[in-house]
């Protein structure tokens, strides 16, 4: 009886050992999995930044032909690379004739902002009154303070087309009937409003009976007994005449 329950009580630990060790590996797995899974994501670099990268290239700038008295116009090919929206400072030009004696130094600031991450084609466009022939011109990109692009290109001015010139011919006359038109309208609301003025005043101030008819008898007795309305008109004919002087002064110019 006594070996009968050796045996039973060995073969139950045996049992319990061999369990005991399944249950051991299979834990310390799970704690290598677990460790294992959180090994990758500590592993995980995530960056962060809210500083501004600035960073413009500018891929090509060209200068195509133009009529004479027309804007310069220079174009530029430019990719931002930056993570915000950028623009260049300003676009600087030298004009030269073709032996390189400089004739003008032209700038524009007024250039468009390019997205992020995007290439687009800006202008920059200087005022000028070039006449008809071929310029040497030097165009630089000026962006943060710094040049960061320069040419030397040949600029080649067109004569204005006849129909351009005939325009112009019309715009003049047009601008000389304008002034001639402002001139006569304000020397006559000059003329109007002195005149009316100096007859209120006269017929106001006026004594005696010289030459006095009903008509102006009985203007003479409104114009006195209703002094305000006098004033007034006194008053409209005055800025009547100074509009008048205004228009004949700026029709000159």
């Amino acid at each position: 009886m006594r070996k009968v329950l050796t045996a039973f009580f060995t073969s139950l630990i045996s049992v319990f050992l061999f369990l005991g060790g399944f249950l051991g590996f299979g834990y310390s797995l799970a704690l290598t999995v677990e460790s294992s899974k959180q090994s990758d994501v500590l592993g995980v670099d995530i960056v962060s930044s809210d500083v501004d990268v600035l960073d413009l290239e500018i891929l090509s700038m060209e200068a195509p032909k133009i009529n004479s008295g027309d804007s310069v116009k220079v174009y530029l090919d430019i990719e931002n690379k930056a993570n915000t929206p950028l623009a260049l400072d300003r676009v600087e030009l030298e004009v030269m004739d073709l032996n390189e004696v400089p004739l003008e130094s032209l700038s524009d600031i007024t250039l468009s902002k390019i997205e992020p991450s995007t290439t687009k084609k800006i202008q920059a466009e200087f005022e000028s009154n070039l006449e008809k022939g071929q310029y040497r011109i030097d165009a630089t990109a000026i962006f943060m303070g710094e040049r960061v692009f320069s040419k030397k290109m040949i600029l080649k001015v067109n004569a204005k087309p006849a129909k351009a010139k005939e325009d112009n011919v019309v715009k003049e006359i047009e601008e000389i009937r304008a002034q001639i038109f402002g001139r006569r309208s304000g020397l006559i609301l000059v003329i109007s409003g002195l005149l009316t003025s100096v007859i209120v005043l006269i017929y106001y101030f006026k004594t005696g009976k010289t030459f006095e008819s009903k008509l102006e008898k009985k203007l003479i007795r409104s114009l006195r007994e209703y002094k305000i309305m006098t004033w007034m008109i006194i008053a409209v004919a005055t800025l009547v005449m100074a509009f008048g002087f205004y228009l004949y002064i700026t029709s000159s110019l």
